[in-house]
């Protein structure tokens, strides 16, 4: 698919072309648990929860109906969507110790080989940690009508887990991170007029914020698992949109091993203790044309609708779609093009970062 700009911001300068992640770490405002997990603090934090207010505020300009859901969803919910025919290995499954264990199984005392004893009486997952906070709004639909002229716009924010077997030991590509989401479900020009919006807004927000970044036409769909649906939606020009910003210099390097593989018997604590001492004393280097994702603009046709019965009254399936934005990849965009020192920042957004409560 040749990829198409819809919109671009790329001539805007970066202040800072410097290794922000080495700083991060260094300076305590990013703290390494495990593979693609994180905790955030200091200045990080702060314009963390910027860019959760600012996407927050960009929301409510679509007048939505708010809703927080569960972290985990039920698997049959993923599978009834075909969520598992493409994506299987990207899921966290949750799972739970039987309840009457037969005599004798392992306790939870010893552990032998690194290995807990009691992991034989884990039951087989039944519910998965969601990729993307969308996933509940069309379950939540499920065998309803939404009217042509009642269609509903759900605002929604929260945790999703995405495991990235290529690259979960940067820090753009987290296993855990937070996401915004505005979701659309009604007729095929309510979606794609509320898309529409939701772009056009990000775009006016994006220039206020000077990035470099753009939005262009993207084939990586995380809802088409068939090759019917897929087709189908790539035959529309914005059938998803990505928000692309540019990082001026190279993430670095945790684990200069393959992604995954963690040796049973360092504990984990010491074990990110070791590759966040070893990424500060090993800074990256400049790498042009080197950008993340930090939105998408998604049109799903009535993928959804007719996975679980959503009708749009006498006009068939319902048609869906979504706006997402990554908060910690906005923060991290931002930060990659701005540094740490906040009078380089755009003055709203040092203001918002460093006013006191």
């Amino acid at each position: 698919m040749t990829k198409k700009i819809v919109f671009d911001n790329r001539s805007a300068s970066c202040l800072f072309d410097g290794d922000v992640f080495h700083e991060l770490l260094s300076g305590g405002h990013l703290v390494r648990f495990g593979e693609g997990q994180y905790g955030y603090g200091k200045l990080f934090l702060a314009v963390f929860k910027y860019f959760e207010r600012a996407c927050y505020r960009l929301a409510l300009k679509q007048e939505p109906e708010e809703f927080v859901y569960p972290v985990m969803i039920p698997m049959s919910y993923l599978e009834q969507c075909g969520f598992f025919e493409e994506y299987p290995r990207k899921a966290t499954f949750i799972s739970r110790l039987e309840s009457n264990p037969a005599p004798g199984a392992g306790g939870d005392k010893d552990r032998e080989g690194g290995r807990f004893p009691f992991l034989d009486r884990l039951m087989a997952p039944d519910h998965v940690g969601k990729a993307a906070v969308c996933l509940h709004c069309y379950p939540q639909f499920a065998n309803r009508t939404v009217p042509r002229d009642r269609p509903a716009t759900i605002a929604t924010q929260g945790r999703c887990y995405r495991y990235e077997e290529d690259g979960s030991g940067s820090f753009e590509s987290l296993w855990e991170f937070i996401m915004r989401e505005i979701v659309y479900l009604g007729s095929e020009d309510f979606v794609r007029e509320r898309l529409r919006e939701a772009r056009a807004l990000t775009e006016e927000w994006m220039t206020r914020l000077g990035l470099r970044c753009w939005i262009e036409t993207s084939g990586d769909l995380f809802f088409a698992n068939k090759r019917a649906v897929r087709e189908e939606a790539l035959r529309h020009a914005d059938g998803k949109l990505e928000l692309r910003i540019s990082l001026p210099f190279a993430g670095t390097s945790l684990a200069g091993e393959a992604p995954g593989k963690r040796p049973e018997a360092t504990p984990p604590r010491a074990r990110a203790e070791a590759e966040t001492s070893a990424a500060i004393r090993r800074p990256g280097h400049p790498v042009p044309g080197r950008s993340l994702a930090a939105a998408s603009f998604n049109f799903h046709g009535t993928h959804f609708g007719r996975a679980f019965n959503i009708s749009n009254g006498d006009e068939g399936p319902a048609t869906t779609g979504c706006a997402g934005f990554g908060i910690e990849r906005l923060t991290y965009g931002f930060l990659s093009q701005y540094g740490l020192r906040t009078e380089l920042w755009p003055g709203r957004v040092r203001e918002e970062v460093l006013e006191k409560p």
